[in-house]
Parts: C-alpha cells; sequence; structure tokens
C-alpha cells in the first residue's frame, strides 16, 4: 500500500501543475482540476495509509497537499478600478441541456424579466419557443443560432442589437459549437460587446477545441479596447483552469460570483451533487455585480444564473 500512497501524492502534485501551468496535453488532468474534493479525499487516504505505517514524514507531505489543493486557489477577485454611472441590467445565462429545459427556461424568463438572455445547446425546438409572443414581447431582440444536440446558442435583449461579423469563427476554433455574439446599445449607456461562451468540453483527446474555443474568448474580450465587454455561458471550466484565468485577464473581466464572494457549483452529473462543479459564469468589464442567483432547471444538469451588473 505504500507505492499507493505515493502514487496519490504524484497525482496531486500534477493536478496542482496542470492547475497553474494550463498544460492541456496529460489527459485526463484537465478534467480533474475541476474536482479539488476529489483530490482531497485521495490525498486523505494517502495519509492514513502513511499514518498507519508510522512514515510522518509523509503524512505531513500529504497534508500539505491537502491544504494546497483545498486552499491555494488562484484569485479571481478583481483589483481592477472601475467607476459606475448607476445603470442596471439584469444577466441571465442557461444551459439548457439540448433544449430539453426550455420550457423550464421559458418560464424562468417571464417570472424574471431579465434583460439579457444567454442560451447554450438552443435547438430548433428551442430557437421556435424563443420566437413565441411571450418571449418575443419581452426580448424583442434576438440572435439565434440553433443547431442540433448540443451546438446551439442563442442571444436575447431588451435592447437594440446588431450582429458584426464574427471575429473568431468556429471553423478556426475547430469545433461546431455557437458562441453568437453581438453589441448592445443601451440608453444612456453606450455600446457594450456581449458573447455567449460555449467552448467545446474538455473530453480526453479533444482537449485542443476546448482550449482553442477559450483562446477565441480571450481574444474577443480584448479586441474592443475600453467598450465593455459582456461573456456569459456555460465555460465548461472554472477557476482552476489556466484558459479560463486568462479570458478573464485578457479583458479585465470581473467574475460576478468571484465579485460577491460566491463559490457554488453550476453543474452537476446527472444530479449527483458528489461530482459537480462551478462552470457557468458571467464575466463583464466596465461594471460591478450587485447580485448573483441561481436557479435549478429541471430537465437540465446546469443551473441558470441569474445577475444584476451595475454599470
Amino acid at each position: 500500500m505504500h507505492w499507493l500512497a505515493w502514487l496519490l501524492l504524484v497525482n496531486a502534485g500534477v493536478v496542482l501543475f496542470v492547475r497553474f501551468f494550463g498544460l492541456i496535453e496529460y489527459p485526463p488532468y484537465v478534467q480533474m482540476v475541476s474536482f479539488p474534493t476529489w483530490v482531497a479525499a485521495s490525498l486523505a487516504l494517502g495519509a492514513v495509509i502513511e499514518l498507519f505505517r508510522r512514515h510522518a514524514e509523509l503524512v505531513a507531505a500529504h497534508c500539505i497537499a491537502i491544504a494546497l489543493i483545498m486552499f491555494l486557489q488562484p484569485n479571481m477577485k478583481s483589483d481592477w478600478p472601475v467607476t459606475t454611472t448607476g445603470t442596471e441590467v439584469e444577466v441571465l445565462t442557461a444551459n439548457i441541456k439540448m433544449g430539453a429545459a426550455i420550457e423550464d427556461l421559458v418560464a424562468l424568463i417571464v417570472r424574471e424579466k431579465p434583460d439579457i438572455v444567454f442560451v447554450q445547446e438552443c435547438t430548433q425546438l428551442c430557437a421556435d419557443a424563443l420566437e413565441s409572443k411571450p418571449i418575443k414581447k419581452l426580448l424583442r431582440y434576438q440572435v439565434l443560432d440553433p443547431r442540433p444536440d448540443s451546438a446551439g446558442a442563442a442571444i436575447l435583449s431588451v435592447f437594440p442589437l446588431s450582429t458584426p461579423t464574427e471575429l473568431f469563427r468556429q471553423s478556426a476554433i475547430g469545433s461546431g459549437f455557437a458562441m453568437p455574439e453581438a453589441l448592445l446599445e443601451i440608453p444612456d449607456l453606450g455600446t457594450i460587446a456581449v458573447k455567449s461562451a460555449h467552448p467545446f468540453p474538455p473530453v480526453p483527446q479533444y482537449e485542443r477545441f476546448w482550449a482553442s474555443g477559450l483562446a477565441a474568448l480571450a481574444k474577443f474580450s480584448m479586441h474592443y479596447g475600453s467598450m465593455p465587454v459582456l461573456v456569459a455561458g456555460d465555460f465548461n471550466s472554472g477557476i482552476e483552469h489556466k484558459q479560463f484565468r486568462d479570458v478573464m485577464d485578457s479583458g479585465r473581466l470581473r467574475d460576478a460570483a468571484a465579485e460577491l464572494g460566491i463559490s457554488k457549483p453550476t453543474w452537476s452529473m446527472d444530479g449527483r451533487t458528489y461530482v459537480e462543479a462551478t462552470l457557468d459564469h458571467v464575466l463583464f468589464s466596465g461594471a460591478v455585480a450587485r447580485s448573483y442567483l441561481l436557479f435549478g432547471l429541471e430537465n437540465s444538469d446546469h443551473k441558470a444564473l441569474l445577475v444584476t451588473v451595475r454599470y
């Protein structure tokens, strides 16, 4: 069993290395960094093994690794200065699991009446529902890109929007996942560049598609210079991934949850709360977060995020 304790310790070291340097060549570590609790639990097992073997130095090494995995998280709270004018915008984002949760989303939109909505995994059935009279009445301006299965997406807004020439097409990214973008015109504020985030998931052997999708989001976030940027959706990544942190750094974006000191999972595997991660985010520049709410969607493995942003 001594070899197992060493293996678990080395495994944790690789997880930490991948977390901070963003390497994608070593599956399944891109996935493992999203589950620090599981890695810490494996280290606890190794510590118990060495405790019984009376190897105090290795028990200490496992405990130090647990502390690093659980508590030495990258800092997500922004210290970039921002000046606000008092204009508040409610942003809703939801992954509706291949369109299955569209009825849940429609009900949520009607109840909460957000100003901007980002939808991931929007099928043609989803698009038809979003173009229905009740939703059109609330969110008149829409960019819809419905596709089969998980690939579609949409942006809806109460504010006028225009669709620019897409800066970073999916053919260049290497996946068929839609990530539509638009320019919003908000009264008394001006133009905001917005984009729905949904890079390809980092499944083994497809990590390069995932990384290139996040790189495209990073390029988008810094393209508009001083113009406020809003990127929201299912990033298939989080604080633990350097590629996600690069998206934030590139455009000096703020994460709504981090700004408000909230750390809650937004995704679980088939409803299993012991396999969950924070994959959905609302990132923005030129503003501050005022509120952050999560809503369960009965037919989706993701929760919807409703964030109030003050510009």
